[in-house]
């Protein structure tokens, strides 16, 4: 069999998303003639471990976890805390008053160091460590091609470098844009460190064999800003496993009939928001148009406030938060679900990963976005927009009366469009001719 080795910081048992889709590439590849190999980092940098995740991977692959370097900045401050410690100073020093000008020069100095820590993320210190024991993985095993898949960026620049240095044929995975999704995060930037990540991107789609989206709007986007990719790229998407879901989608009349439950699964960050669900519940159990006895809302991963604002919406006799919760037993969660929540605001051209898990399992999907990839991707579903409050307060009390009555179930318009093989063996198909 030919040899491909994957990059993907993000592998099981990490928890995280970004690591299913390099780990279900993983597992059917050999079915088209290719070996994988991983190189990915140790389980120690991530912050949640999911080991169910690691049982479907078939014969065990080659996985390569390497160390990082520690982040300069965060060494410094280490040292820094470290001094003072060892060193306490007289009891009240005086401080001196800075100038306007000097405090402007300061907060300049940070930003601009803080923007080359985070260029082209705070992963970057994998670079250094991953490229020679990927060089070295390349000729030990005789690999035949490469792929990197991101975020985090840096995975493509380490494809980047090993493609100057080995010349073998790469493929570089997006499951996010680059530079718009850098645009829309935390970490400071400056002109310089703009010019270079826009400088990395281009350089990434210039010297990559293929270059995968995981989107049609995604590729449209990225074709108009690099024309020459219109030859060299595809959409892959992101799918999903029939064997994660007892063989594919479960008739819907399993939900629990006596409580009316709404469930999202996942992270909510940057503008996706639950505001506008929370407090049309609170409005519709307040009016009686949906009793508080017959109605549940789970929210199962990193959600920021949600847990604070349905309190102060009287909510939290409807509202559960659990920060964590393993993949297998989300799935056995979204069975006994009525209604599957998805928050896509502001994400014009990604698909939430966590939309094929909602397709396999087969429940109704109410979706929050504007006119964007996920809801093209589902042409006939529920969807609303971020301030129909009065849309949102409709929909759901229909739902609720359909659940009742036992009528509750996905619409055939639903699947109209969607094409119908979205398993992880065929969109890895997909990978395999793009690698023969």
């Amino acid at each position: 069999m030919r040899k491909i080795l994957i990059v993907s910081y993000h592998f099981p048992p990490d928890a995280s998303v970004g690591g299913m889709r390099p780990a279900k590439f993983a597992k059917y590849l050999p079915q088209f003639g290719w070996e994988p190999i991983i190189l990915t980092v140790e389980e120690r940098y991530h912050p949640r471990i999911d080991q169910s995740k690691l049982k479907d991977l078939g014969p065990a692959p080659r996985v390569y976890r390497t160390r990082m370097l520690p982040q300069p900045g965060r060494l410094y401050l280490a040292l820094k805390t470290r001094l003072r410690k060892a060193t306490p100073g007289p009891a009240s020093t005086p401080v001196a008053a800075s100038s306007s000008t000097h405090r402007g020069v300061l907060s300049s100095i940070r930003r601009a160091l803080g923007s080359l820590e985070c260029l082209p993320d705070d992963k970057q210190t994998w670079i250094p460590v991953a490229v020679p024991i990927a060089a070295k993985i390349v000729r030990q095993h005789n690999v035949d091609a490469l792929l990197t898949t991101g975020p985090p960026m840096s995975c493509h620049v380490i494809g980047l470098l090993l493609k100057a240095v080995t010349g073998r044929r790469w493929i570089a995975d997006f499951r996010d844009p680059w530079l718009l999704n850098r645009e829309e995060s935390a970490p400071p930037s400056t002109a310089f460190s703009r010019a270079a990540e826009a400088w990395l991107e281009q350089k990434t789609m210039l010297n990559a064999d293929s270059v995968v989206f995981t989107t049609d709007r995604m590729q449209v986007y990225l074709h108009q800003r690099y024309p020459f990719l219109t030859t060299k790229s595809a959409v892959i998407l992101n799918g999903y496993d029939p064997s994660d879901y007892n063989g594919g989608p479960i008739d819907a009349s399993r939900s629990h009939r006596d409580t009316f439950t709404l469930t999202h699964t996942g992270t909510i960050y940057q503008k996706r928001s639950a505001e506008l669900l929370l407090r049309c519940l609170s409005d519709l159990i307040r009016a009686g148009r949906i009793p508080r006895a017959r109605i549940r809302v789970n929210f199962v991963g990193s959600t920021p406030t949600v847990r604070e604002r349905a309190t102060q919406l009287d909510l939290a006799d409807v509202v559960t938060v659990i920060d964590f919760m393993k993949y297998e037993d989300c799935v056995h969660l979204l069975h006994r679900s009525a209604v599957l929540l998805l928050f896509a605001q502001g994400q014009p051209l990604q698909i939430p990963t966590k939309l094929y898990d909602y397709i396999a399992v087969g429940k109704p999907i109410l979706v929050f976005a504007e006119d964007a990839a996920t809801a093209d991707q589902l042409p006939g579903a529920t969807v609303v927009g971020p301030d129909d409050g009065e849309g949102l307060e409709a929909k759901l009390k229909e739902m609720y009366v359909q659940f009742q009555n036992g009528v509750l179930a996905v619409k055939e318009s639903t699947t109209d469009g969607i094409p119908r093989d979205l398993t992880k063996v065929e969109l890895t198909r997909k990978l395999a001719h793009l690698l023969n």
